[in-house]
């Protein structure tokens, strides 16, 4: 795997970027609304959540990790490449490294002849999962302009005991003098299986790289093959900004979860994940429901945090879970 994670670095940069458990589901989405992604569909409630003591913990933890409390979305950390941590790394990061590397052997190997013609170049890659499996990743890149087109196949890829089945396509923009990439994902359906559970994805998701910065914008779906709930996250936005030992991340959107309805997430403070830990130290995230009803998540440690809930919308924290294991999530 390390040399993997080698080959998808340009130029020896350092990889860090928001790592979900199976790489996936932080940027699979739907296409539209209550939409139908790939036979995945929202029925869940659509109005806001009225948060109280019974719900707050649930609809916190939901709204931080992006779908079911437990899913495959509970393990936050830091992929960084030369440094003894989790290797997982979310799909659109992935992509930016085949593009990098496309973009590299492009600028090594196209004459000047070429670039003005705009040939058209593909990069093919097949990455073998530490578990079994494999990922082959395929870009179509014109040398000229940037522009670039993508596939990626997921044959039973399975990477820290994660299984994903199924495909993605992209298509986007390489700025051959900054590395910057801006892209557009989409699939149909995308199978995450780990630990006994399963959950599938499907839809579209916006992605920038500029520098130490990453910004993901998603409107997803994803469902518990188990129970049938069905998640939905709308302009669910993550900014990623790197640091020398850790990375600072901040949400922002709306969630909905099917037993409750939504709730509108802001970061006042962003959260910092030290390159060592899985989950962050600090940072506080809030989940604002109806009649000005909220939920405050506050990490309080790498390994713990804190659930408060503001239950009638005075401004006062009433509810208050005690520390909680970020593990247990």
């Amino acid at each position: 795997m390390r040399a993997v994670m080698r080959r998808m670095c340009s130029r020896g940069s350092r990889i860090s970027a928001l790592v979900v458990l199976a790489s996936l589901p932080l940027i699979i989405g739907c296409s539209d609304g209550d939409g139908d992604g790939g036979g995945i569909t929202y029925t869940g409630l659509t109005t806001p959540v009225v948060i109280d003591g019974s719900n707050a913990q649930e609809i916190a933890a939901g709204a931080y990790t992006g779908g079911s409390v437990g899913g495959p979305l509970s393990v936050v950390g830091v992929a960084q490449a030369g440094v003894g941590v989790s290797t997982r790394q979310s799909l659109p990061l992935a992509l930016s490294r085949s593009v990098k590397r496309a973009a590299g052997e492009l600028r090594a190997g196209s004459s000047p002849e070429q670039v003005a013609a705009g040939a058209v170049v593909t990069e093919t890659d097949t990455i073998d999962g530490d578990c079994g499996g494999h990922l082959n990743t395929r870009v179509n890149m014109n040398d000229a302009t940037g522009e670039f087109t993508g596939s990626l196949n997921f044959d039973a890829f399975c990477v820290d005991g994660v299984t994903t089945r199924g495909s993605a396509s992209a298509s986007g923009q390489f700025d051959f003098a900054t590395d910057d990439i801006e892209f557009l994902m989409t699939t149909s359906s995308l199978r995450v299986e780990f630990e006994g559970e399963s959950f599938t994805m499907a839809g579209a998701v916006n992605a920038a790289y500029s520098g130490s910065s990453s910004t993901i914008t998603m409107n997803t779906l994803m469902r518990d093959d188990g129970t049938g709930k069905v998640f939905r996250a709308e302009n669910y936005e993550v900014t990623v900004t790197e640091g020398s030992s850790s990375v600072e991340e901040t949400l922002s959107g709306r969630f909905y979860h099917p037993d409750f309805g939504y709730v509108d997430l802001s970061t006042p403070t962003p959260f910092v994940t030290n390159v060592s830990d899985t989950y962050p130290s600090s940072g506080v995230l809030i989940a604002s429901g109806d009649g000005q009803t909220k939920a405050r998540l506050t990490a309080l440690s790498s390994t713990t945090l804190q659930i408060e809930a503001d239950t009638d919308g005075n401004g006062d924290y009433d509810y208050d879970s005690g520390t909680l294991n970020w593990a247990d999530l």
